[in-house]
């Protein structure tokens, strides 16, 4: 099995998706300002190990209100994390991920929940949590190693993902 991460990165509440299987958020309110990045990439660097193949992050929303500066920081601080370590991670736009979950890119946040509740049978705490177990799904589809059946439709999101860091390195080149 594949050593695959998710993460739906946000300052208030980023969640994260372990390669075992967990789920948790992490973040906080804006009184803690920038040590909320410190705060969440310390998370992810916790998750990370040698042999990890892949993380994938839900990209940043090109438009719409809100959020989009801090968002943008704390996918930089995960981005240069990532690079510095040699882990290969790729870029989900949130549309993407929607397709890949439900079989259209316009689902909301209930639709995703409920289609991990009746594919993979998991409740878990949040919208966050929810979001990064399916980046994680959609990381094991992309190294070929499927964790659950979809209809071919839905996979077809898998052409929307951009691969980005060092994609090209293996669990067999040791440590990075």
């Amino acid at each position: 099995m594949k050593h695959v991460i998710g993460l739906d990165l946000s300052i208030t509440a980023t969640g994260i998706a372990t390669a075992d299987g967990h789920t948790y958020t992490v973040g906080g309110k804006a009184a803690l300002g920038d040590r909320r990045i410190v705060t969440i990439a310390d998370a992810v660097n916790n998750e990370i190990r040698w042999d990890t193949d892949l993380v994938v992050i839900e990209d940043l929303v090109s438009h719409g209100p809100g959020g989009g500066m801090a968002a943008a920081q704390v996918m930089g601080a995960i981005k240069c994390l990532l690079a510095g370590k040699g882990i290969p991670y790729a870029l989900c736009p949130p549309s993407s991920l929607k397709k890949f979950a439900t079989g259209r890119g316009n689902a909301s946040k209930a639709d995703l929940a409920v289609a991990l509740y009746k594919r993979c049978g998991l409740e878990l705490g949040d919208d966050n949590q929810v979001d990064a177990k399916w980046l994680a799904l959609l990381g094991h589809d992309l190294l070929g190693d499927p964790q659950i059946d979809l209809p071919a439709h839905n996979r077809t999101a898998l052409t929307g993902v951009h691969r980005a860091g060092s994609a090209a390195r293996t669990a067999t080149e040791g440590t990075p």
